[in-house]
Parts: structure tokens; C-alpha cells; sequence
């Protein structure tokens, strides 16, 4: 599952959501915003890593008088440690000695730590594949209002790979990370920072703070771009000129072209033209704007249904295309298209 959920053999998903579930339906949904403490509990990320020495076996077959056969010797292996959960005895990686552990309620301290008036509150909380990875994220104390009442999220992202495989991951970002895929789409945010867990880890989390304090400036200029696409009013030639780009109908001397093909491009290009004019992109002062074109093909994207053998199977392989496949492309071309129309450069 492209998710990777930690599931204990009991059936708990090692996870937990404030208000809206996840894609995929695992974990426990908090009818409020989290604290720290209360997401350490719903997500059951309240276990530490304890790291335990490598032994190498020294196979004899003889005892010191060369009679017969004893059990073999073992010998510690120098400069290697595990990484073991203390709570079920799961190993989670082989380590260097110069791996520093950061342990998971030091990773929402982190981020308490942001705000000294207590504020920050936790959208999500999970660990992944067996605790190799956890991933924590804080919602800012405010969104950022397009206009009206169109609001965006803002995020605070940290994260620790308690297999050796990565270091920690810290930065602002605006993606609702609920899985390894969401996760990697986050980390992929130019705000979105790493370091190694060898070292100093309480001298380096102390530095990342500060990083992370100057990380709302990159929001700032995010949430200032919003607001230029939606100051921006498009003509109905225009939105015809942004259809066109976005979802070309194709010429018939179009290599590629085949009737089934221009139909479905045109029903496409209605259903999208359908979600411009529903009431979601006709709040105050955000329709006919190039935010509500934007917004519209995202809405269209995200909410295509998927084929599969149950619903889990459709909600993966709709959030599979929607990140990975044609869906984020047309976003991302949509995106790039809006900005165009508003005089940026994506």
C-alpha cells in the first residue's frame, strides 16, 4: 500500500487526523484541532528507540581439547548499533555509532517550541512502515485568507527516519501530509529543509528552529501569490484560452488522435467549465478569477472516480494519479497557465 500506515497486529494504525480523515481511511479522527500531547496519544507514537550492540557469530565446531562440538562464540561488532523499538522489540535499522537517536516526543517538542504561547495545534501524526519513520505536522496558528472566505492552510512539517535511511526533515509547507506519499510531495516544497541525525542533535534542532521561524517569509510570498490570481478577473475568452491550454482538444492531424479520445478531452473540458460555475468558486470576490480557473481543474482532478477492486483500492488509485500521474500534471500545467494569465512566472 502506497500509503505505508504503521498497522499493529491488533489492527491499530499508528496515526491520527484533526477533523478530516485520511485518503485511505486508517488511523483515529480527532474532532479538533491536537495537542502535542493529545496527538502523541490518538497516533500511539508514545514508544522510544533504544539502540542495542550487533553481535557477529564465531562458528566452532570443536572445544579447546578438539573433541566434539560446542556452541558457537559471538564477538560485538564495532562502530554498529540497532535501532530497536523499546515497546514491542521490533528492530527498526542498523545504525553507525555516530547516529544520534531523536526521539518522537522530542519531535513535537520541536515544534511546541515554535510558538512559546501554546497555540500551535496538530493536523496529523503517524509512523510508517513499522516505526521506521515518523512523521508529525502542525497546522500555523493562522490561515491565510485568499478573499472572503477562501482560507489556505499553512503547515509546519517534521520528520525522523528511525531506520538510518534519512535524516530529519523540518520546514513549512502547505501540503496535508497523511502518508508516505503526501509526505513526499511536502519534502518536495522549497521550504522543506533536512539534516543528519549524527552529531549534536539538540544543538542541531535548536538551529533548524531558527530556520524554521524564517521559513514564514516563503509562505508569506506563497500566500501573496494566491491573492494576485484571485485579484485577477478573467474574460470567458480568456477562461476559453486557459481551457485550451490545459485541456487541448486535439486536431485530427494529430498523430494521436481518435474520436474517443477529442470526445472525452471535450467532456473533460465540460465538467471542469461545470466546477468554474459551482458555488464553491463563486464565492465573493474569487469568482471569474484566475484562483477560481486554478481551482477548478483541482477541483475536477482530485474528485475523478478510479477504477479498483474496493473502495480503498479506488481511494489509492485516485490519490495515486491525482499526486503522481496525468492528474498533478494538469494541475501543474493549470497552475503555471493561471499565474501566466495574472503576470507571474510559476
Amino acid at each position: 500500500m502506497s500509503h505505508e500506515i504503521t498497522q499493529r497486529e491488533d489492527g491499530t494504525a499508528e496515526a491520527a487526523y484533526a477533523l478530516t480523515p485520511a485518503w485511505h481511511g486508517l488511523g483515529t479522527v480527532v474532532d479538533h484541532a491536537m495537542t502535542s500531547q493529545e496527538a502523541l496519544q490518538f497516533a500511539h507514537l508514545d514508544w522510544r528507540v533504544v539502540q542495542e550492540p550487533v553481535f557477529q557469530e564465531i562458528p566452532s565446531d570443536t572445544n579447546q581439547y578438539g573433541i566434539g562440538k560446542v556452541d558457537p562464540d559471538y564477538v560485538e561488532v564495532p562502530n554498529l548499533k540497532l535501532n530497536v523499538r523499546e515497546d514491542n522489540g521490533v528492530i527498526l535499522g542498523a545504525v553507525s555509532d555516530a547516529y544520534s537517536v531523536c526521539q518522537n516526543v522530542q519531535g513535537f517538542q520541536f515544534l511546541d517550541n515554535m510558538f512559546m504561547d501554546g497555540i500551535l495545534k496538530y493536523e496529523s501524526a503517524m509512523s510508517l512502515k513499522g516505526g521506521k519513520q515518523v512523521i508529525i505536522l502542525a497546522r500555523a496558528p493562522q490561515d491565510f485568507v485568499i478573499k472572503g472566505e477562501d482560507k489556505v492552510s499553512r503547515y509546519f512539517l517534521f520528520s525522523m527516519y528511525h531506520d538510518g535511511t534519512g535524516g530529519i526533515v523540518f520546514g513549512a509547507c502547505s501540503t496535508r501530509v497523511v502518508c508516505k506519499n503526501t509526505f513526499r510531495m511536502a519534502e518536495m516544497e522549497k521550504s522543506v529543509q533536512r539534516f543528519s541525525h549524527v552529531g549534536d542533535i539538540s544543538a542541531k534542532l535548536e538551529r533548524a528552529q531558527e530556520k524554521m521561524r524564517a521559513m514564514n517569509h516563503e509562505l508569506q510570498v506563497y500566500e501573496d501569490r494566491c491573492k494576485r490570481l484571485a485579484d485577477r478577473v478573467i474574460s470567458t475568452d480568456e477562461w476559453n484560452s486557459f481551457l485550451d491550454v490545459v485541456v487541448p482538444i486535439p486536431l485530427e492531424l494529430d498523430p494521436n488522435y481518435t474520436k474517443q479520445r477529442r470526445d472525452n478531452l471535450i467532456s473533460t473540458r465540460k465538467l471542469i467549465t461545470k466546477a468554474y460555475g459551482n458555488e464553491r468558486q463563486r464565492m465573493p470576490g474569487i469568482g471569474s478569477t484566475a484562483w477560481a480557473a486554478f481551482n477548478a481543474v483541482t477541483e475536477h482532478v482530485d474528485h475523478l472516480p478510479r477504477r479498483g477492486a474496493d473502495e480503498n483500492k479506488r481511494q489509492e488509485a485516485r490519490f495515486n494519479v491525482t499526486m503522481y500521474g496525468t492528474g498533478h500534471n494538469v494541475k501543474a500545467r493549470a497552475y503555471k497557465t493561471a499565474c501566466k494569465l495574472a503576470g507571474m512566472e510559476a
